[in-house]
């Protein structure tokens, strides 16, 4: 039983890491597509003009850059395209500044053969992913630990369980009545369980001892006067007068009473 629950909530671990990851993770890719898809739409909606003027403007949560199809940068806010990126799928990706932000960006293929990248502070959406993610990690470390504890706890059950069958089984085997169960913590319930049954058993021995006491002492008290009625039977034997054989069988009936 302790493995099968262990295995129920080892699936269930699995499922929830990767539910919470899952979530998380759909959760940042989202929201990043999103706002840049609306920005993208925003942006490709001007004429080219318009389009250099706002891209070049300094701007804290967004950068852009408009490059030729040689790749030789045409208009924007930033120097270079970034280099160490971590893909986010669906062409997105991850890059951070030296100031420690994260941005979210895409590069757009435009029709005249150039590229616009845009690029979003998704700063607070990293975050929020990073929280998300860390509390799937605390669950699944709390469930581990459920798991284990769990696991100890039915291990320490049957074996002391286990030690009280034992030595019921040796003391009817045997009929050892001093033996006693090992009581090696007196916390727990089945402590208190084995203290109890080994002052039953200390009861049941002493009652016991002393049946065999009183066995004892009417085997000792019978001794002598069956001794006395034997040599009186063996001295009948020997008694040739009938009427003093009658007076003998008189008294020993006296002394059988």
């Amino acid at each position: 039983m302790a493995l099968f629950f262990a295995a129920q909530l080892g699936l269930a671990v699995i499922i929830l890491g990767y539910f919470g990851y899952y979530f998380a993770r759909g959760y940042l890719m989202q929201g990043a597509e999103e706002t840049l898809a609306t920005e993208a739409r925003y942006l490709l909606a001007m004429p080219a003009a318009d389009l250099r003027q706002n891209i070049s403007a300094p701007a804290d949560r967004r950068f852009y850059m408009l490059r030729d199809g040689d790749g030789k940068k045409i208009a924007g806010n930033i120097g270079a395209v970034p280099v160490n990126v971590a893909d986010i799928g669906n062409g997105n990706f991850l890059f951070s500044p030296a100031d420690g932000r994260r941005f979210a960006a895409r590069i757009y293929a435009l029709d005249n053969g150039q590229s616009l990248l845009i690029a979003i502070d998704v700063t607070k959406t990293v975050r929020d992913f990073n929280f998300m993610l860390g509390l799937s990690v605390l669950s699944i470390v709390l469930m581990l630990t459920v798991i284990g504890t769990s696991f100890l706890i039915s291990v320490f059950v049957v074996s002391r369980t286990n030690r009280i069958a034992l030595t019921a089984r040796d003391i009817m085997d045997n009929g050892n009545l001093s033996a006693r169960i090992v009581v090696d913590s007196k916390w727990d319930d089945l402590g208190y369980v084995s203290g109890v049954l080994n002052a039953f058993l200390a009861r049941i021995e002493n009652l016991v001892e002393g049946v065999r006491r009183v066995s004892d002492n009417i085997a000792h008290d019978l001794r002598t006067p069956l001794t006395r009625l034997k040599n009186s039977l063996e001295s009948l034997k020997d008694t040739t007068e009938e009427h003093a054989a009658l007076e003998k069988v008189d008294e020993l009936m006296k002394d059988c009473d």
